[in-house]
């Protein structure tokens, strides 16, 4: 006997199609035959039930027929059949994507050399004499600062919208998603732009560029190593560069290459049928061939980016720790008689040498000046000590945010001034060391260690490297976005706290820049496009803000220091010099 209508022979029993996500028009359907439901497709022929095809592009790769989509192919029609390129999460015809190739090319190349000028042009000139402080260095200075905390946000933002995908009934997505993706600067974006998959076979095309794409930062750092023998630190200091740039993009490629498609688009599971996500046309199960050199590859590098690269990181940690610790082994003491303040050197074990005590007493003056003190100051460097004479006061002072200060009384407020002080003393001491140093790593790593407050505080940059290992693995997990909130919540409250980098402008970025990536998560799973522009939009507005005041109270010492070092033979002749100690403003 026939099933009725809306139902359908399965296993001897009729049963409701909309259960087994079939049409079944007509009286006397069978499971196996009956066409699937749009944006349902078999795992294979005749079986009995259709699965949910994943997004992007839903109804275009299942159509709700026997057969998958034009220009689509494989489990859950989710690879592109031949004539397309995959991307974006779409497959697109070759002929209408032939146009951009060009165009592509062109922009990589300009891109790519105005970044090999930039680097070239760091390299030699980068240690000449700065220019006198203005706005304009200033804000240069800053943006060199934020540059990469704005590309970390816009990478791990575009590793995020990925939960938008797996959690999204709609075929809708962001425009912009598919541009920042490119700023992960991975071979799959490099083939994607240049258009491989038409010029050669597609699927070889996109299985090369899925294996490569975590072994090319690992390979640049290779070459990296082979610098280092051409000059001492140039290595290093590449080797941190690649790290700032490529980190993120070849550490989500790993995630990508050890990822499993387990359930349909409605979360059924997939069982023999689940594939890989990166390289879709291998099974999850499949061990030989080309799969077993994706588990090569995936395992390896997932060690290198998850246990090696922040293990280097944590040796110059542990190296900087051990060759800098002269800084920490040392206080100023200010005796103050105005309009005299006399300051002093005591050593916590051990003595200065006597040719090192002239400049950790300038470092001391000019981190006393920066803290306490606006106006015209003379300084005079006597045999173990310095004294400031102040000569006028400006009575417009400069406030900066303090939070600390905010809600402290006078005497405690003195003591946060004081202990400031001889941090920013400590910061000045460990950049005097860092320029004399003859150690490579040290050499190497100068520009990662200058970026914070204090050269202990590169822990930070473990830390950063650990989180975005954190958010690409946790992307394809279970209950990702809720990972993904308490990671980067974690990660903007420990920033606000700690303070590590040497600008408050800085910290203030990264730690808003964290909180977005949370508020991100949320935005993407709902679908709330507006909140997830916003989170884009909301560290751009602080940085316009922050254009307003780009000076802190450590650049004005590392200023005054420097113009101190400079007047260093007149000093020591016992002779004065007059600046002028105040913050710069638009």
């Amino acid at each position: 006997c026939a099933c009725d209508l809306h139902h359908a022979l399965q296993n001897g029993d009729c049963t409701l199609c909309s259960k087994l996500h079939l049409q079944c028009e007509a009286p006397g359907s069978l499971a196996s035959t009956a066409v699937p439901d749009t944006n349902h497709t078999r795992l294979e022929p005749n079986a009995q039930e259709a699965h949910r095809c994943l997004p992007p592009a839903v109804s275009d790769r299942c159509p709700g027929s026997h057969k998958c989509g034009v220009g689509y192919d494989g489990t859950l029609c989710s690879s592109c059949a031949d004539g397309f390129w995959a991307t974006r999460g779409k497959c697109e015809p070759c002929a209408e994507a032939s146009s951009t190739s060009i165009a592509s090319l062109v922009l990589l190349g300009v891109g790519a050399s105005l970044a090999a000028a930039f680097l070239a042009y760091r390299q030699i000139y980068g240690q000449q004499v700065p220019e006198a402080a203005s706005v304009k260095t200033l804000l240069q200075k800053l943006m060199v600062r934020q540059g990469p905390v704005v590309l970390q946000l816009l990478q791990l933002w575009s590793v995020l919208s990925r939960l938008g995908q797996q959690n999204s009934s709609s075929d809708k997505g962001l425009p912009e998603v598919p541009y920042l993706e490119s700023l992960q600067l991975t071979t799959t974006e490099l083939q994607n732009s240049l258009n491989l998959q038409c010029s050669f076979h597609a699927q070889t095309v996109r299985t090369v560029a899925a294996i490569t794409s975590p072994l090319g930062p690992l390979l640049l750092l290779g070459c990296c190593a082979a610098l280092e023998l051409y000059s001492a630190g140039f290595g290093v200091n590449m080797a941190l560069k690649t790290l700032t740039f490529l980190f993120i993009g070849g550490a989500s490629s790993t995630a990508q290459l050890l990822s499993c498609q387990s359930e349909d688009g409605d979360g059924a599971s997939l069982e023999k049928f689940a594939f890989r996500k990166a390289v879709r046309h291998l099974s999850c199960s499949q061990r030989d061939g080309v799969a077993f050199w994706v588990d090569v590859v995936g395992f390896s590098t997932a060690v290198a980016y998850g246990v090696i690269i922040p293990l280097f990181l944590v040796g110059l940690m542990l190296r900087q720790h051990f060759a800098l610790q002269e800084a920490r082994l040392f206080a100023s003491c200010a005796e103050r008689k105005p309009p005299h303040t006399t300051l002093h050197l005591e050593m916590l074990d051990g003595q200065l040498a006597k040719e090192t005590v002239p400049k950790r007493l300038l470092a001391a003056a000019a981190a006393h000046m920066a803290v306490h003190c606006r106006g015209t100051r003379r300084v005079q460097l006597l045999e173990k000590s310095a004294t400031i004479i102040a000569v006028s006061d400006n009575q417009e002072e400069e406030i900066e945010l303090d939070i600390m200060k905010t809600v402290a009384d006078a005497e405690t407020s003195r003591s946060i001034d004081v202990l400031r002080s001889r941090r920013i003393t400590e910061m000045l001491t460990e950049r005097i060391m860092l320029e004399e140093t003859k150690d490579r790593w040290l050499i190497g790593s100068r520009p990662l260690l200058l970026k914070y407050a204090l050269c202990q505080d590169v822990w930070m940059d473990v830390a950063m490297k650990l989180f975005a290992v954190a958010l690409v693995s946790c992307v394809s997990m279970a209950d990702a976005w809720k990972w993904a909130i308490a990671f980067s919540l974690g990660m903007a409250v420990l920033v606000a706290a700690c303070q590590p980098y040497m600008e408050p402008q800085v910290n203030q970025l990264q730690s808003l820049s964290c909180l977005c990536l949370a508020l991100a998560s949320v935005a993407f799973v709902y679908d709330w496009a507006v909140l997830a522009r916003l989170t884009l939009v909301a560290p751009v507005m602080l940085m316009l803000w922050q254009v307003r005041s780009p000076d802190c109270t450590e650049a004005l010492a590392e200023r005054l220091f420097q113009e101190l070092q400079a007047e260093l033979p007149k000093l020591q002749r016992e002779e004065p010099h007059e600046l002028l100690v105040q913050q710069i403003r638009l």
